[in-house]
């Protein structure tokens, strides 16, 4: 499932779902907006409307029922739903990522295994990446048997993305010295009795979207070791899985960027003629530095989302644009609450809980201090 350059023809599909996305935020996600807000959870008629536009299956192949679209086609789509429910964009996602590490460490059995359920929403996915010295995971006790052997995972995963909804969760862990001491991602398949969810997390925004621990205790892997254990590619492979997990959260902030330009724009227009001289400067200077902002963060999501396609990069980009992407999301948000001030009724009640989704987004795929100092290692080859 390697990225690969959209085709002519890939671009004329990518914009046709497009719009059928567009229709769907319009007519089925928009109107339940506040509702999703207020209670935290997504509506089964919005779960089912993005499973039948096959949101859950962007990135997959359509040998396995997906779309079949790229990295850039990807990052569209997000957008477009963070726009109206940045929660729902995080959702389908981290899903879509997770899909994308079974596309590149699986064997053609686990593909056939899971990559259809992923593709049409029956298995929700989660993922669980770590950042730095790799510490702090899973333990894994490998069985050596007469033929084979069994990989036994104990511990806590501390921040499962999805984790209080995923079915399917990608896991890293690092083997122990005797088997090879490399990391190794695994296709954990939620049991309710060795695989359990564990303490929710609350991010105060983004709601739709949640974060949990996962309770491990003698969880037999299976089926799940993917075959780029094997092959010592994980952590080259996940640094690749990691950013563009990376570049599509920072699609999922972009849209929600500009649904608050789009509030400033419309507040802005009203009541000019009342304002003095001065007022109206400084309420033009803001809408300016917003607006600049946010055609800079759509250019790096662009640009980022086409290297990763064609296979380009230093390995760092999809990270370096979600750190942008949740600053700008924090600024544009602070300044448009300074130029709104005492808005109300619902666009105020939207821009309060963007706020909160740009304060829940600095942490989402870890701090953006954290990120930095990954991009730092990678920079200096210490990755």
């Amino acid at each position: 499932m390697k990225p690969v350059i959209m085709g002519e023809g890939t671009s004329q599909r990518l914009q046709q779902v497009k719009k059928s996305v567009e229709r769907f935020v319009a007519g089925a996600v928009e109107p339940l907006a506040a509702e999703i807000r207020e209670t935290g959870i997504i509506p089964d008629s919005v779960i089912a409307g993005a499973r039948e536009l096959g949101l859950f299956g962007m990135i997959i192949p359509n040998g396995y029922g997906g779309l079949d679209l790229d990295v850039a086609g990807a990052c569209t789509l997000l957008e477009v739903v963070g726009h109206s429910c940045p929660g729902l964009a995080c959702l389908l996602g981290v899903h879509n990522c997770l899909a994308v590490a079974i596309g590149l460490l699986g064997t053609g059995a686990q593909k056939a295994k899971y990559l259809p359920d992923l593709a049409s929403g029956g298995l929700i996915g989660g993922y669980a990446l770590p950042f730095g010295d790799w510490s702090g995971w899973p333990a894994v006790t490998v069985v050596e048997e007469e033929k084979n052997e069994r990989h036994v995972l104990n511990g806590v995963v501390r921040w499962v993305a999805n984790g209080p909804v995923a079915d399917l969760v990608g896991v890293v862990a690092r083997a122990p010295a005797r088997a090879g001491g490399l990391p190794l991602f695994y296709a954990v398949e939620k049991d309710y009795r060795t695989c359990t969810v564990g303490a929710i997390k609350k991010l105060g925004g983004l709601e739709g979207f949640a974060v949990s621990e996962m309770v491990l205790e003698e969880y037999e892997v299976g089926d799940g070791v993917l075959q780029g254990c094997q092959e010592g590619l994980v952590k080259e492979v996940l640094y690749e899985i990691l950013n563009i997990c990376m570049v599509g959260l920072a699609a999922c902030w972009l849209g929600a960027v500009k649904r608050v330009v789009k509030i400033c724009l419309a507040a802005a227009s009203q009541g000019d003629g009342k304002m003095s001289g001065a007022g109206r400067r400084a309420r033009l200077n803001v809408l300016s530095k917003v607006h600049v902002e946010t055609e800079a963060l759509a250019g790096m999501v662009t640009e980022v989302a086409r290297k990763l396609n064609r296979g380009e990069g230093a390995g760092w980009e999809g990270l370096a644009a979600r750190v942008k992407a949740s600053e700008v999301f924090i600024e544009v948000t602070r300044q448009a609450a300074e130029l709104l001030a005492g808005i109300e009724g619902k666009e105020g009640d939207i821009l309060a809980s963007l706020r909160r989704d740009a304060d829940a987004a600095a942490i989402v795929g870890g701090g953006n201090e954290l990120i930095r100092q990954v991009i730092g290692k990678l920079i200096a080859g210490k990755g």
